[in-house]
């Protein structure tokens, strides 16, 4: 659901940037969480041309109240808690209009929250947090990483050379958006003249120009006059709907990624016959692969960065908790029971496991397996033979 989230955000806009974060449960275990930004809290380095290779980046965040007494009733490393108990003596401010959800912007509401920046940099120094209404400095977090990275990950699907934060896809079909609206614009009035029309005296005596004006009533001083309504039909009402269409074809063939299912929306699918069948295969493997190679690479490199940092935080404890299941699967290797305490935690040397690891991709998610390649390949070998089986049977041999 992240994943798919962040690939959303990132036609829509150009981007998606998301953090990595270690958090603490209750329990005293640690876990990485994967946490989305919003794409106004964001501020990677000015003047920088590729934005997943800034420096420096500024995020925003808000910490509610319920949050900062969470923090002070259980501490986590690196925060300061006098400076928290500080920003607490205060009610929290409204969050800046442009950091709101549009669903509170529809409400005319406007959350609370204390403003917080954290400044992540690439050069192995502390991440620093401070409070953005007066300066004080909340937490110094230590940079994990042993290639020194900040964690600030930006996923860009379609890279521009004269934006650093990537070209969204709904940036080339604006113009044809803005005659859609104009086209649904007329052909609402045109409705709207028919639910509502015009109603109109006529016979003798009319006198004067008729005021055509939805739902205007011309008086008609003439006692034998008719009363009708006055319908309005025009050609261009009556084929909005394949006008739409075919703009709608326009669209989906000026943005660069028109899959099967776009294509047969727009009116302008393959062929049922086996070559348009196999020409839509094809159009599919080669617009999307562009996609799938960036969300690959962007996940990879989000998996790899989380995993090192989570085992360089466990470092210096020499045990790790386990599932039933994990255990289960550890014994079934060959791992005896004296690995495990009492209470049945795995005792480790993490030290040795604290290394920098790389995640390839997560098999399966948007990779073909290799069962499905081969059954693919058997059913288009099968093909040929099955077309000749009824030549074959007329030879009757």
């Amino acid at each position: 659901q992240n994943l798919f989230s962040s690939v959303k955000t990132a036609f829509t806009l150009g981007f998606d940037a998301v953090v990595p974060v270690l958090k603490q449960r209750a329990d005293g275990a640690w876990v990485m969480e994967y946490d989305a930004l919003h794409y106004r809290d964001v501020f990677p380095e000015p003047g920088v041309k590729d934005a997943r290779n800034a420096p420096e980046v500024l995020v925003r965040r808000y910490l509610t109240k319920g949050e900062v007494h969470q923090l002070l009733r259980n501490p986590q490393r690196g925060w300061d808690e006098r400076a928290l108990k500080r920003l607490c003596k205060s009610a929290p401010p409204n969050r800046q209009q442009e950091s709101g959800a549009h669903q509170d912007k529809k409400a005319k509401v406007i959350p609370d929250g204390y403003e917080i920046v954290t400044w992540y940099n690439a050069y192995g120094d502390p991440f620093l947090t401070f409070s953005a209404a007066d300066g004080t400095l909340l937490r110094v977090e230590k940079n994990k990483d042993p290639l020194k990275r900040h964690p600030v990950h930006f996923l860009i699907l379609e890279k521009d050379s004269q934006q650093p934060l990537g070209t969204p896809q709904l940036a080339l079909i604006y113009g044809r958006q803005e005659f859609q609206d104009l086209m649904l614009n007329g052909a609402m009035k045109q409705w709207y003249r028919n639910i509502n029309p015009s109603l109109i005296g006529y016979g003798t005596g009319l006198n004067g120009v008729p005021n055509l004006s939805p739902g205007k009533f011309t008086n008609i001083p003439n006692p034998n006059a008719r009363l009708e309504a006055f319908e309005v039909n025009t050609q261009t009402l009556l084929q909005y709907g394949a006008i739409t269409q075919q703009n709608l074809g326009s669209m989906v063939s000026t943005v660069g990624a028109a899959d099967q299912q776009m294509a047969a929306s727009a009116g302008s699918g393959m062929s049922a016959t086996p070559q348009g069948v196999d020409a839509q295969e094809a159009m599919v493997d080669i617009t999307t692969n562009n996609y799938q190679k960036a969300v690959e690479n962007f996940f990879s490199r989000y998996c790899s960065h989380a995993l090192t940092v989570y085992l360089h935080e466990l470092a210096g404890s020499g045990q790790i908790m386990v599932s039933a299941d994990v255990r289960k699967k550890l014994t079934d290797r060959g791992v005896t029971e004296d690995a495990f305490d009492e209470k049945g935690n795995l005792k480790l040397e993490m030290q040795e496991l604290a290394a920098v690891l790389s995640v390839r991709c997560v098999p399966g998610s948007l990779v073909e397996l290799e069962d499905e390649k081969q059954l693919r390949i058997l059913h288009q070998l099968f093909v040929p033979p099955s077309q000749a089986m009824p030549a074959l049977a007329q030879m009757q041999d």
